[in-house]
């Protein structure tokens, strides 16, 4: 295995330390946010800062204070992933489930607020480019499927690519429009 090195290397083993975070499994974004506020502040020197956020999946912890979609449950998900290609079970909620994974896109764009927030105070922002994007997107019923990977749909291959770059002399701006990674 190769370690990493330089002035700021973080061995992959110290991310998923879990001292302190009793309570908060790799499912639970406020893990993220833990690990910034530990941050030194910034000293001038590059560094690259990445982070995986699971409340914006379908099996991310929620936390209260997120349901705004409401009656919101993962209840019928198993049904659901192991139902035949366009089907769906009778009697499995999937309006709720919908309202569950809403919830937690909601869930994850307030801890993205709280990281440029962390960030900030730091003086990470200063003089930095923060990229987010998904990792995949999710069938939510458009196609008679739930969940990702398994096919070609927009819904399953679209992901958000989103850019802050402080420097206020950069005025290009980026398509909105749907294109391919190899564009970019």
């Amino acid at each position: 295995m190769v370690r990493p090195q330089g002035p700021h290397a973080v061995d992959p083993g110290e991310v998923y330390d879990a001292q302190g975070l009793a309570g908060r499994g790799l499912l639970d974004g406020r893990r993220v946010l833990t690990g910034l506020r530990a941050l030194a502040p910034y000293d001038g020197e590059p560094h690259f800062i990445y982070c995986f956020l699971m409340s914006g999946h379908i099996i991310g912890t929620r936390q209260p204070g997120f349901e705004r979609w409401r009656p919101a449950s993962s209840a019928g998900l198993r049904d659901l992933w192991a139902a035949p290609r366009g089907s769906v079970p009778p009697r499995v909620p999937t309006a709720e489930i919908v309202n569950f994974y809403d919830n937690g896109v909601l869930q994850a764009a307030d801890v993205i607020r709280e990281i440029f927030e962390i960030l900030g105070d730091r003086g990470y922002l200063r003089d930095s480019v923060v990229v987010i994007t998904g990792d995949h997107g999710e069938g939510l019923g458009e196609h008679g499927h739930f969940g990702h990977s398994r096919y070609p749909y927009q819904e399953d291959i679209h992901v958000p690519l989103l850019f802050y770059d402080p420097d206020p002399t950069v005025t290009e701006t980026i398509s909105s429009r749907r294109t391919s990674t190899s564009r970019l």
